[in-house]
């Protein structure tokens, strides 16, 4: 006797009762076959107004895989989570400008920017806030405006003690105390570079007042150490100029506190000129300075996990959006000449010959870069 097919709703899986209803069953040899639905589930967090991504530079190159880039990952992410960004890339500060202009007037609920430059946005960024734009500084602190709602970044101040102790931390090799070093710092506009020096100066200064460390030159404050512009030829220059006037009757030269690694590769060849091979930090994980790094020639640099960075964004957004508070853990240091904006930082990574191989974020310029030494 032939049974009868009964398909019940409880028996149809979770995402066909989403959907809506039972379906009738088809039945094949005297069994049900129940034919499922087609449609993908809906997202599992509502899509709201579109999130605007203003970055710097030019977008990441496209190719499979895709470089660990800030934009590709935060693009990414983004979409993951149900959103539709707006992503731009500027190089000069009239073209973000009419970016993030663009990105008001397509309806965007929040706007993530890292400035070309940090005080050149006032009116684009008043215009967004009359709107209710939640607007969301990355990595470069908006500054003299009042029209910024947090900061997601990296801990300057963590970065600065960083570079410091690997300073400290390769000086151990070059024998007993004390040694030589000079300082070397950003632009004196940048308020970050400020910061980052001054933490630097809590590790250091102390080893300074008590002979540990001897600065030949005297240049020992946040002026004195400034390179104008970030530009690494002004820097050079600098170094040279200590070098001719303070290293001349026998003295060494055994360490330079560095805040890049651009800085880095346009000093190396002052200090080979000289016959000094410094203990050297540096800032950026770039390619170059990851091969040197691995032949001994830089001692140390700073990485920025872009993944981890670009995942603690994409979260806010989320928090944002689902209209819950933010929660930041640091609400004090971020003063940006009008008002402390609130922060969420995270610490970058100390990057040596001793774990290059290991920390990199897979497929990331810097983890090819350290694939290529042979030491990996």
């Amino acid at each position: 006797m032939k049974r009868t097919s009964v398909v019940f709703c409880l028996l149809v899986t979770a995402s066909a009762l989403m959907l809506g209803g039972c379906q009738a069953p088809i039945v094949i040899d005297d069994e049900p076959l129940v034919v499922l639905p087609s449609e993908e589930p809906p997202p599992l967090v509502p899509s709201g107004p579109p999130i605007g991504v203003a970055l710097l530079g030019q977008p990441p190159v496209s190719d499979s895989p895709r470089t660990a880039s800030i934009g590709a990952l935060l693009e990414d992410g983004l979409i993951r989570a149900g959103f539709t960004p707006l992503m731009a890339y500027a190089e000069n500060p009239d073209q973000q400008k009419e970016q993030i202009q663009d990105m008001i007037n397509q309806g965007a609920g929040t706007i993530i920017v890292t400035a070309v430059a940090g005080d050149s946005l006032g009116a684009v960024l008043k215009k967004a806030k009359k709107v209710g734009v939640t607007i969301i500084a990355l990595e470069r602190l908006l500054i003299n405006t009042k029209r910024i709602d947090m900061f997601v970044g990296w801990d300057i101040c963590v970065a600065g003690q960083l570079q410091a102790m690997s300073l400290l931390e390769g000086l151990q090799a070059k024998g007993s105390p004390p040694w030589n070093v000079e300082l070397i710092a950003g632009a004196s506009d940048d308020l970050n570079a400020k910061a980052f020096f001054r933490c630097a100066m809590k590790i250091l200064k102390p080893k300074i007042d008590d002979g540990t460390l001897k600065v030949q030159s005297g240049q020992t404050t946040f002026k004195q150490a400034a390179t104008a512009g970030w530009l690494p030829a002004e820097a050079a220059k600098r170094l040279t100029r200590i070098i001719d006037s303070h290293y001349q009757k026998g003295q060494k030269l055994d360490g330079v506190l560095v805040p890049s690694d651009v800085i880095v590769r346009e000093i190396i060849p002052v200090v080979a000129a000289a016959m000094f091979n410094p203990v050297m930090t540096g800032l950026g994980a770039t390619a170059e300075s990851i091969q040197m790094i691995a032949d001994g020639m830089q001692y140390s640099t700073l990485y920025y996990g872009q993944s981890a960075l670009a995942s603690n964004v994409v979260e806010i957004v989320l928090t944002l959006q689902q209209g819950e508070d933010v929660v930041f853990n640091d609400t004090k240091t971020y003063n940006n000449g009008v008002k402390v904006v609130p922060a969420f930082t995270l610490g970058p990574t100390l990057v040596t010959r001793d774990n290059l191989c290991q920390i990199f974020d897979p497929g990331s310029e810097a983890a090819q870069a350290a694939a290529a030494t042979g030491r990996c």
